[in-house]
């Protein structure tokens, strides 16, 4: 009997604990929020940009240079982070690069590689960008400090940052291309996209 009770305390124990840890997960404030881009409350929309700054990029291109916002501003960017070990954030990369052909100049494209050396160097990322034909521009993230930065919780998930380098909305998972010209279509209402 006391056995007895005593699990029938550490289930309800338990059950109780994970409960709490889920309302916290939902409560809890973060930049990377799951919702679509048109989803974003009305002081983040276009018509009423965010005045929140996008945090720095701490990440580098394929020949160790440093890219920051600030060499970014002026365009809307969009910042997606990836790694070609999640098979969701690889699939996507065909999306992005059609978009990336369509946008041109007019949005800047930070694709941000989360490389974990762990599992994945640098060296075998620029290899599947070249083995897949990508010419959009890839960025390393080396540190992690950018994912850490903007409150990454996984991959894929991507950020839309306006011209004057603020957050204007962000999702996490994998995008669609009508999801990422939506997107693209926030931090720059004056340009339209259409798929081809």
């Amino acid at each position: 009997m006391y056995i007895r009770n005593s699990t029938i305390l550490l289930l309800l124990g338990v059950v109780l604990l994970l409960l709490g840890g889920l309302l916290m997960y939902r409560i809890l404030p973060g930049y990377m929020e799951r919702r679509p881009a048109s989803a974003d409350t009305a002081s983040s929309s276009p018509s009423a940009p965010s005045m929140i700054p996008a945090p720095e990029l701490q990440a580098e291109d394929a020949s160790g240079e440093a890219v920051s916002l600030m060499d970014l501003q002026g365009k809307p960017t969009v910042l997606h982070f990836w790694a070609t070990w999640n098979e969701a954030a690889a699939a996507e990369l065909d999306v992005f690069e059609e978009v990336y052909g369509l946008a041109g100049d007019s949005v800047n494209f930070v694709m941000l590689h989360c490389t974990e050396e762990a599992r994945e160097t640098r060296d075998m990322a620029s290899a599947f960008i070249l083995e897949q034909g990508y010419t959009f521009p890839v960025y390393y993230d080396i540190s992690r400090r950018t994912a850490e930065s903007y409150g990454l919780r996984g991959v894929p998930a991507t950020v839309f940052i306006d011209p004057d380098g603020h957050l204007a909305g962000a999702w996490e998972g994998q995008l669609t291309k009508n999801g990422l010209l939506e997107g693209i279509g926030m931090v720059s209402p004056g340009d339209s996209f259409t798929l081809s």
